[in-house]
């Protein structure tokens, strides 16, 4: 199939909130939620759903060791958190054009525990997610039955769904831990499965780190020997590079 060129891939950010890499207050948690709440009626045109602020939702920390870092299984940063990450993206979704109350059907890949897909409840979008991560798939089979359609996918392509399916792909901690070789199918694979016009919005780590330590190839690895807990660094100029063959990179945040 053809190259969507069309489509505008976003590069929100590069770590994601550093502040949640430790717990989130309540009062932080309620900010977040303040916030979402604020966005989703001026500019979403819809309310907030009961489950965004729901802190019983969040996993129990057992299951949480074996998908992420384990402060997300707090309640708060759970919800906070997930607030905070799923704002930073409708923001820039919408303002790449894509309006959010329009979608059809999202991805959320890499879904981990679910906790940004949560907070697009409120979309009449029919929500999907993927993981590499047993645990992280039947938790969230259990915990989203009936809302998000979950599926098991592989280390490499395809993507169990039809061409043109998604009007926005999510991939949030994904490239940042996926080997070097696999980008360009991966990113091919996003391109197949994406609508023309629909959006590709995922985080990398920090360019800085590859800037410093890459400059020759573009890019390096950490932890090879350690499975999904691999880490991939990127220059600038190669993550454009390689996101923009496929892709019409329209922001990147940093």
């Amino acid at each position: 199939m053809g190259t969507h060129f069309e489509n505008p891939l976003l590069r929100p950010f590069k770590r994601l909130l550093r502040k949640k890499k430790k717990r989130l207050t309540p009062a932080e948690a309620e900010r977040a939620l303040a916030e979402m709440k604020e966005f989703l009626e001026t500019t979403g045109g819809v309310t907030m759903h009961p489950s965004q602020s729901d802190r019983s939702i969040a996993p129990p920390k057992d299951i949480v060791n074996k998908v992420q870092g384990s402060s997300k299984a707090h309640p708060d940063t759970f919800i906070g958190g997930g607030a905070q990450t799923a704002l930073q993206y409708m923001r820039l979704i919408e303002a790449a054009g894509v309006r959010l109350k329009d979608m059809g059907a999202m991805l959320d890949f890499g879904i981990g525990t679910g906790r940004v897909s949560l907070h697009f409840t409120p979309f009449e979008v029919q929500r999907y997610g993927c993981d590499v991560n047993d645990v992280a798939v039947d938790w969230c089979r259990d915990a989203y039955a009936g809302q998000i359609e979950i599926a098991k996918t592989g280390l490499e392509p395809p993507l169990p769904y039809d061409a043109d399916s998604f009007d926005l792909v999510l991939a949030t901690s994904v490239f940042t831990h996926t080997p070097y070789k696999m980008y360009a199918p991966w990113i091919a694979e996003l391109d197949r499965v994406l609508r023309p016009g629909g959006a590709v919005a995922a985080t990398v780590h920090d360019f800085g780190a590859a800037e410093a330590q890459a400059a020759t190839e573009g890019y390096f690895e950490t932890g090879t020997d350690r499975g999904l807990h691999i880490n991939t660094y990127l220059t600038r100029e190669h993550f454009e590079a390689l996101f923009g063959a496929r892709f019409d990179v329209r922001q990147v945040e940093v």
